[in-house]
């Protein structure tokens, strides 16, 4: 059991995962018709994640921690950011990319521009 807060694209036709509470995250891999729980390593609540294919995906918990799996979500790697800030949302477009982000974009103080700037500056690329 567990709290859901929303639900992502798995990477392939009929998954979906649906970040939760206390590091729940539920899985599908028959189009919602059953779904699995899971944990990601972390006991904060799931915000948000990003599955570029079915089984390498990121998690994003709620005090900031990124976490990468490459196996569906079986097992979990903490990842660094790079920075203290808390960010509130993710993005995978490959599964060597993970772009993190916050509110903080939309109240920089040398405008939009500079955030972008500042944005690429800090993308980081993971490999495994």
């Amino acid at each position: 059991s567990g709290t859901y807060t929303r639900v992502r694209a798995g990477g392939e036709g009929g998954t979906a995962f649906a970040p939760g509470d206390n590091g729940s995250l539920a899985k599908t891999t028959d189009a919602g018709k059953t779904w699995t729980r899971g944990n990601v390593a972390t006991s904060e609540d799931v915000i948000a994640v990003a599955f570029p294919t079915a089984v390498v995906g990121y998690a994003l918990d709620s005090s900031g921690g990124l976490f990468r799996t490459n196996d569906g979500g079986a097992t979990w790697k903490t990842l660094d950011t790079g920075t203290t800030a808390r960010p509130s949302e993710l993005t995978a477009p490959t599964t060597s990319t993970v772009l993190v982000a916050g509110h903080a974009i939309f109240d920089h103080p040398d405008g939009i521009a500079a955030a972008i700037q500042d944005l690429r500056e800090s993308v980081k690329s993971y490999t495994d």
